[in-house]
Protein backbone atom coordinates (compact mmCIF):
# COMPACT_ATOMS: atom_id res chain seq x y z
CA UNK A 1 0.00 0.00 0.00
CA UNK A 2 2.89 2.66 0.74
CA UNK A 3 4.38 1.91 -2.82
CA UNK A 4 0.61 2.97 -4.82
CA UNK A 5 0.91 5.57 -2.53
CA UNK A 6 4.12 7.26 -3.54
CA UNK A 7 3.46 6.17 -6.85
CA UNK A 8 0.59 8.26 -6.96
CA UNK A 9 2.13 11.19 -5.39
CA UNK A 10 4.79 10.77 -8.10
CA UNK A 11 2.40 11.47 -10.68
CA UNK A 12 0.40 14.16 -8.82
CA UNK A 13 3.74 15.77 -8.16
CA UNK A 14 4.46 15.55 -12.58
CA UNK A 15 1.39 16.99 -13.62
CA UNK A 16 1.48 19.69 -11.20
CA UNK A 17 5.10 20.23 -12.53
CA UNK A 18 3.63 20.43 -16.12
CA UNK A 19 0.68 22.44 -15.15
CA UNK A 20 3.23 25.66 -13.66
CA UNK A 21 5.55 25.08 -16.58
CA UNK A 22 7.86 22.68 -14.52
CA UNK A 23 9.84 25.00 -12.61
CA UNK A 24 7.22 25.44 -9.49
CA UNK A 25 6.45 29.26 -8.89
CA UNK A 26 8.77 30.47 -11.35
CA UNK A 27 7.15 28.87 -14.41
CA UNK A 28 4.38 30.60 -13.21
CA UNK A 29 6.53 34.06 -13.59
CA UNK A 30 7.97 33.28 -16.89
CA UNK A 31 4.93 32.56 -18.31
CA UNK A 32 2.94 36.38 -16.80
CA UNK A 33 6.62 37.88 -18.37
CA UNK A 34 5.73 36.01 -21.65
CA UNK A 35 2.58 37.38 -21.89
CA UNK A 36 3.10 40.90 -20.82
CA UNK A 37 5.52 41.00 -23.93
CA UNK A 38 3.25 39.54 -26.42
CA UNK A 39 1.14 42.14 -25.50
CA UNK A 40 0.15 44.94 -28.09
CA UNK A 41 0.98 48.34 -26.85
CA UNK A 42 -1.31 51.12 -28.45
CA UNK A 43 -0.65 54.98 -28.30
CA UNK A 44 -3.68 57.06 -29.17
CA UNK A 45 -3.25 60.69 -30.17
CA UNK A 46 -6.79 63.14 -30.25
CA UNK A 47 -6.65 66.39 -31.40
CA UNK A 48 -9.56 68.80 -31.59
CA UNK A 49 -10.30 72.50 -32.49
CA UNK A 50 -10.29 75.47 -30.26
CA UNK A 51 -12.23 77.34 -32.71
CA UNK A 52 -14.41 76.25 -36.58
CA UNK A 53 -12.50 74.58 -38.75
CA UNK A 54 -12.99 76.52 -42.47
CA UNK A 55 -12.40 75.19 -45.49
CA UNK A 56 -13.69 74.53 -49.08
CA UNK A 57 -13.28 72.74 -52.24
CA UNK A 58 -10.14 72.89 -54.03
CA UNK A 59 -9.12 75.94 -52.86
CA UNK A 60 -8.53 75.74 -49.10
CA UNK A 61 -8.08 73.34 -45.95
CA UNK A 62 -8.20 73.27 -42.29
CA UNK A 63 -5.69 71.75 -40.08
CA UNK A 64 -6.38 70.38 -36.96
CA UNK A 65 -3.48 70.04 -33.52
CA UNK A 66 -4.05 68.55 -30.60
CA UNK A 67 -6.21 71.51 -28.69
CA UNK A 68 -5.76 74.14 -31.80
CA UNK A 69 -6.22 74.31 -35.13
CA UNK A 70 -5.58 76.87 -37.98
CA UNK A 71 -7.44 77.23 -40.82
CA UNK A 72 -8.06 78.31 -44.03
CA UNK A 73 -5.09 77.13 -45.63
CA UNK A 74 -4.69 78.01 -48.84
CA UNK A 75 -4.07 75.66 -51.68
CA UNK A 76 -1.30 75.67 -54.53
CA UNK A 77 -1.48 73.06 -57.02
CA UNK A 78 -3.29 70.45 -54.43
CA UNK A 79 -0.47 71.01 -51.49
CA UNK A 80 0.23 73.58 -48.95
CA UNK A 81 3.97 74.54 -47.80
CA UNK A 82 5.20 75.62 -44.89
CA UNK A 83 7.00 78.81 -46.60
CA UNK A 84 3.59 80.40 -47.02
CA UNK A 85 2.58 78.90 -43.46
CA UNK A 86 4.90 78.49 -41.33
CA UNK A 87 2.62 79.28 -38.45
CA UNK A 88 1.60 75.65 -39.07
CA UNK A 89 4.98 74.44 -37.68
CA UNK A 90 3.37 74.17 -34.33
CA UNK A 91 0.80 71.28 -35.38
CA UNK A 92 3.62 69.05 -36.72
CA UNK A 93 3.63 66.12 -35.22
CA UNK A 94 5.60 62.83 -35.25
CA UNK A 95 3.93 59.58 -35.00
CA UNK A 96 5.26 56.56 -32.86
CA UNK A 97 7.21 53.82 -35.29
CA UNK A 98 4.87 51.50 -35.54
CA UNK A 99 1.93 51.12 -37.51
CA UNK A 100 -1.54 53.27 -37.35
CA UNK A 101 -4.60 51.11 -36.79
CA UNK A 102 -7.21 52.95 -36.52
CA UNK A 103 -8.52 57.43 -37.61
CA UNK A 104 -11.37 58.39 -35.87
CA UNK A 105 -12.73 61.67 -37.45
CA UNK A 106 -15.79 64.02 -36.66
CA UNK A 107 -17.61 67.39 -37.46
CA UNK A 108 -20.35 69.45 -36.20
CA UNK A 109 -21.40 72.59 -38.69
CA UNK A 110 -20.93 75.70 -37.40
CA UNK A 111 -22.27 77.23 -40.75
CA UNK A 112 -25.31 75.65 -42.98
CA UNK A 113 -24.06 73.92 -46.01
CA UNK A 114 -26.03 73.49 -49.41
CA UNK A 115 -24.72 71.15 -52.01
CA UNK A 116 -26.77 70.61 -55.09
CA UNK A 117 -28.93 67.71 -55.71
CA UNK A 118 -26.53 66.91 -58.81
CA UNK A 119 -24.14 65.71 -56.53
CA UNK A 120 -22.82 64.28 -53.00
CA UNK A 121 -20.36 65.81 -51.07
CA UNK A 122 -18.34 64.62 -48.02
CA UNK A 123 -15.49 65.94 -45.66
CA UNK A 124 -12.13 63.85 -45.62
CA UNK A 125 -9.68 63.98 -42.25
CA UNK A 126 -6.54 62.56 -43.74
CA UNK A 127 -2.59 62.68 -42.71
CA UNK A 128 -0.50 65.06 -44.72
CA UNK A 129 3.03 64.31 -44.40
CA UNK A 130 5.96 66.60 -45.39
CA UNK A 131 7.61 66.32 -49.15
CA UNK A 132 10.90 64.71 -48.67
CA UNK A 133 13.67 68.14 -48.59
CA UNK A 134 11.49 70.33 -49.15
CA UNK A 135 8.36 72.48 -47.09
CA UNK A 136 5.65 70.85 -48.71
CA UNK A 137 2.86 68.80 -47.13
CA UNK A 138 1.24 66.13 -49.55
CA UNK A 139 -1.89 63.73 -48.44
CA UNK A 140 -0.87 60.45 -47.75
CA UNK A 141 -3.42 57.12 -48.02
CA UNK A 142 -4.17 57.37 -44.14
CA UNK A 143 -7.84 59.17 -43.95
CA UNK A 144 -11.09 58.61 -43.05
CA UNK A 145 -13.77 59.81 -45.35
CA UNK A 146 -17.05 61.25 -43.55
CA UNK A 147 -20.64 60.64 -44.77
CA UNK A 148 -21.30 61.41 -47.85
CA UNK A 149 -23.92 64.58 -47.91
CA UNK A 150 -26.77 66.93 -50.55
CA UNK A 151 -28.98 69.51 -50.11
CA UNK A 152 -29.46 71.62 -47.12
CA UNK A 153 -27.65 70.52 -44.04
CA UNK A 154 -28.41 73.09 -40.94
CA UNK A 155 -25.97 74.07 -38.24
CA UNK A 156 -25.75 71.42 -35.81
CA UNK A 157 -25.89 68.57 -38.26
CA UNK A 158 -22.83 66.24 -37.38
CA UNK A 159 -20.76 63.93 -39.05
CA UNK A 160 -18.65 61.08 -37.75
CA UNK A 161 -16.96 57.74 -38.96
CA UNK A 162 -13.99 55.48 -38.25
CA UNK A 163 -11.25 53.86 -40.76
CA UNK A 164 -9.79 50.63 -39.75
CA UNK A 165 -6.30 50.51 -41.19
CA UNK A 166 -2.68 49.16 -41.49
CA UNK A 167 -0.46 51.50 -42.55
CA UNK A 168 3.52 51.76 -41.31
CA UNK A 169 5.05 55.07 -40.28
CA UNK A 170 8.05 56.32 -38.65
CA UNK A 171 8.92 58.18 -35.49
CA UNK A 172 10.93 60.51 -38.34
CA UNK A 173 8.16 61.42 -40.50
CA UNK A 174 6.60 64.60 -39.77
CA UNK A 175 2.45 64.76 -40.22
CA UNK A 176 -0.16 67.38 -40.46
CA UNK A 177 -3.66 66.27 -39.63
CA UNK A 178 -5.86 68.00 -42.40
CA UNK A 179 -9.71 68.79 -43.32
CA UNK A 180 -10.78 68.97 -46.89
CA UNK A 181 -14.29 69.10 -48.81
CA UNK A 182 -14.73 66.58 -51.40
CA UNK A 183 -17.26 65.92 -53.92
CA UNK A 184 -18.18 62.27 -55.90
CA UNK A 185 -18.73 64.21 -59.15
CA UNK A 186 -20.08 68.07 -60.40
CA UNK A 187 -18.00 69.95 -57.78
CA UNK A 188 -19.74 73.12 -56.58
CA UNK A 189 -17.63 75.98 -56.62
CA UNK A 190 -17.17 78.13 -53.89
CA UNK A 191 -18.90 75.74 -51.47
CA UNK A 192 -16.94 76.06 -47.72
CA UNK A 193 -16.94 74.13 -44.60
CA UNK A 194 -17.20 75.67 -41.16
CA UNK A 195 -17.16 73.36 -38.04
CA UNK A 196 -15.83 72.38 -35.09
CA UNK A 197 -13.73 69.13 -35.24
CA UNK A 198 -12.30 66.64 -33.64
CA UNK A 199 -10.04 63.75 -34.63
CA UNK A 200 -8.73 60.30 -32.69
CA UNK A 201 -5.38 58.00 -34.45
CA UNK A 202 -4.32 54.81 -32.77
CA UNK A 203 -1.09 53.29 -33.40
CA UNK A 204 -0.02 50.14 -32.77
Amino acid sequence: MAHKKKRRNARGAKRISQIIGGSGSNGLLNNRKASKTNRITKTTRSFMSDQPLIFSWNFSVAVLGFSSSISPVFLQDGVFSLDNNPQLGSLIFNPPTGTVSSLTSAITLTQPVNVSELTEAFIRCGIWTRQENTNNFIPTNIFVDLPKFTGLKPVGTHFTATAHLSNSVDAREEFLLVYSLMFTSNPNVGTGISGIGKATIVFN
